[in-house]
């Protein structure tokens, strides 16, 4: 055999060597690519569902607070609207009819208990009316000269002891006792519901 033949002999063998080799180390660079790239999908996976459910818990969040705001702000208006009610209503009382409100003023006024020494107090407007009742009634109620900031009714005194029997306290007695009438009234909702 001749060199010429050896050395193309020890060539071939060797090309064949190299294409065998660089085959192996494709098929295991493909092979390590596929896994690499499983890997890479799964873990890519794994974030966007991580993201996913953070964006849907922070989503909820939002969602919950903005609902939480918007039942406030629902609340707020109906207690506006409530407390419109109220002002209305006592608003209605004061401008009675003179004789209306005298005799509203007179009923209050027998309901009290005999107290002795005490005193009515009144505003300056309704000051003649109460001393009026009192003295149409037989009650020994003493007239106050001191000037109450009501805006009707009176306050009894006896010493120390004040009792509110303004408007203002009666309507906000009423007022913690009728309003969740008064809201399933206005806005149709269940007395011991949502007011």
């Amino acid at each position: 055999m001749a060199l010429s033949q050896l050395t193309e002999t020890i060539l071939q063998q060797a090309g064949r060597e190299a294409e065998a080799i660089l085959e192996a180390a494709r098929k295991e660079a493909d092979a390590y690519w596929e896994k690499e790239s499983a890997r890479l999908r799964e873990a890519h996976e794994r974030r966007l569902e991580a993201d996913r459910r953070e964006l849907e818990t922070r989503l909820e969040r939002e969602i919950t607070a903005k609902q939480v705001q918007h039942r406030l702000e629902v609340l707020r208006v109906k207690n506006e609207i409530i407390e419109e009610v109220f002002r209305r209503a006592l608003e209605g009382i004061i401008s009675l009819p003179k004789d209306g409100y005298a005799r509203w003023l007179c009923r209050q006024i027998e309901r009290l208990p005999d107290v002795t020494g005490a005193t009515l107090l009144a505003n300056e407007r309704d000051r003649p009316l109460v001393a009026r009742i009192v003295r149409e009634t037989g009650r020994s109620f003493r007239i106050g000269e001191e000037d109450v900031h009501i805006r009707g009714g009176f306050v009894l005194r006896a010493g120390q002891f004040d009792l509110d029997c303004s408007i203002e306290a009666l309507m906000g007695d009423l007022k913690e006792t009728l309003a969740r009438e008064v809201a399933a009234g206005l806005f149709g909702e269940e007395e011991h519901g949502k007011a």
